[in-house]
C-alpha cells in the first residue's frame, strides 16, 4: 500500500468512527493515526509535525467535540497526503 493510500484509509477509518463517547473516539483514532505513522516509516520534519498535531488535536480537545475534532483531523490528513 502506498503512503497516500495508508492516509486515505486513516481518513476513511476516522471519518467513519461512529462513537458518542469522546474517550472512546480518542482511543480509535489514537489506534489508527499509530498504525498509520508506523505504515508511514520514516518521515521528514514537516510530516512528523502534522502527526504530532493530529495527536494534539485529538488528546487535548477542551470542548470533547467528536465533530470538531474530526473535522480538523481530515484538513491535517490531507495536508500530510499532500506532503507525501
Amino acid at each position: 500500500m502506498t503512503k497516500q493510500e495508508l492516509i486515505d484509509q486513516f481518513l476513511r477509518q476516522t471519518e467513519g468512527i461512529n462513537e458518542v463517547d469522546y474517550g472512546d473516539f480518542k482511543r480509535k483514532v489514537g489506534a489508527y493515526l499509530a498504525r498509520l505513522e508506523e505504515g508511514l516509516g520514516r518521515r521528514n520534519h514537516d510530516v512528523e509535525l502534522t502527526c504530532q498535531e493530529i495527536k494534539r488535536i485529538v488528546v487535548f480537545n477542551p470542548r470533547g467535540s467528536i465533530t470538531e475534532a474530526r473535522a480538523q483531523i481530515g484538513v491535517l490528513a490531507r495536508r500530510l497526503r499532500d506532503q507525501m
